[in-house]
């Protein structure tokens, strides 16, 4: 059982508004003595809003701007896997086909609810048999669906591995579908999402994640990282391409390029420094960073500086300093 208070926030139509959800749920994974691994959970969960509309501030004395919207979502999904592996000399070969059923009512899309967590909408190898898709809580998965997938590799015992994972998800129903345009789940099929994943020991490492349109396979999505290891330094670099969602205010096609160094001194000390580079409609750099790390037995603690340049469409620039400090068995502050 989850509680969760979001205190007063405004949106894009100049409304604020506080929320209130509680979660409850159950899972439990069950695996047969052939193999077959079946993973059930069920949820429910209840939202409740408090929305004053500040537009229509000049209304005549004694109306009310205020109002409460509440929902109550309850959930059944249902996982099964069966994982395939044959031993090699140095390693294991891995094939495991998965498909997942997740039931819930029809309860549409209720436009007084604002939407400021579920907008940027993206289906992935990593979300896709998950029982919401949506990033936050303003928005729910309704409806019911089957997802289906396979991923197959070969796992070395020294941490070298090379995978491949692809797949799909349906819906049962064709219509009030809540995903907006260009997230790859507004149609009743969704695009097809894949991944690649490929690495050597613990010192190198490269992974390519796509999306594909499911009527003529065009590029939606795909998003390439890699991160070396030599010695005291660690390289990472990233290339991102996103396509725009139409119905957000995501309305401009992303791409891209990061690339970040950390380099270790000795066993205590860590510097950072990295930068994103933005190559769409506005090309330019986006944002950039340095960073010193400090790692003692008892004590930790690490010093950024960022600087984020934007545009209009963005958000405003802004130069942050953060002084973080980690205590062993305390937490950080």
């Amino acid at each position: 059982l989850t509680t969760s208070l979001l205190g007063l926030r405004r949106d894009g139509n100049g409304r604020d508004m506080n929320r209130m959800s509680v979660d409850a749920g159950w899972e439990r994974r069950l695996i047969s003595d052939l193999g077959l691994v079946l993973d059930v959970e069920g949820s429910v969960r209840a939202d409740a809003y408090n929305i004053r509309d500040r537009n229509k501030g000049q209304l005549l004395a004694g109306q009310d701007t205020d109002s409460t919207e509440t929902r109550i979502f309850p959930q059944l999904h249902v996982q099964a896997g069966y994982p395939l592996v044959k031993a090699l000399e140095s390693g294991q070969v891995v094939v495991e086909p998965k498909v997942s059923m997740t039931a819930a009512p029809n309860i549409g899309v209720n436009d007084d609810i604002p939407n400021e967590d579920s907008q940027d909408v993206q289906i992935d190898s990593s979300n896709l048999f998950e029982p919401n898709r949506f990033p936050g809580l303003d928005r729910v998965e309704d409806q019911s669906r089957m997802t289906y997938g396979v991923k197959s590799g070969v796992y070395g015992y020294d941490g070298s591995h090379f995978d491949v994972f692809a797949g799909q998800s349906v819906r049962l129903d064709e219509g009030d579908n809540p995903f907006p345009r260009g997230s790859g789940l507004d149609n009743r099929s969704s695009d097809y999402v894949g991944e690649i994943s490929a690495g050597y020991k613990d010192l190198n490492y490269l992974n390519y994640r796509f999306q594909l349109n499911a009527d003529d396979f065009y590029s939606q999505r795909h998003e390439l990282y890699s991160q070396v290891n030599y010695g005291r330094f660690r390289l990472g670099t990233q290339y991102l391409y996103a396509s725009a969602l139409e119905e957000t205010d995501i309305s401009e096609s992303r791409e891209q390029i990061w690339a970040g160094l950390g380099v270790y001194f000795n066993e205590d000390w860590r510097g950072r420094i990295g930068a994103t580079q933005d190559l769409g409609q506005a090309p330019g750099l986006r944002h950039a960073y340095v960073g010193l790390d400090y790692f003692g037995q008892c004590l930790n603690w690490s010093f950024d500086a960022e600087r984020s340049l934007t545009d209009d469409a963005s958000g405003d620039s802004e130069l942050e300093f953060t002084f973080r400090i980690g205590l062993k068995n305390l937490g950080e502050y």
